[in-house]
């Protein structure tokens, strides 16, 4: 199925004149579909934010041999 709407779309693209402002707002909406994608594992992980945070500010341990 991707295959066949990814064909589609390039035959689209390259058969249209106005193509590059179809490029331009295609970037657009898969950019913002990255941001909220990336919105969505960041908060459906639930990692620890405030323990980061503390360690960050004040750690536990300090180790000068790097």
């Amino acid at each position: 199925m991707g295959g066949v709407l990814s064909a589609l779309l390039a035959i689209y693209i390259f058969s249209s004149r106005k193509a590059s402002h179809f490029i331009d707002r295609m970037i657009i909406v898969l950019g913002i579909v990255m941001i909220l994608l990336t919105l969505f594992v960041m908060f459906a992980s639930n990692p620890p934010i405030g323990e980061a945070l503390k360690q960050t500010v004040l750690p536990n341990t300090i180790n000068f041999a790097l």
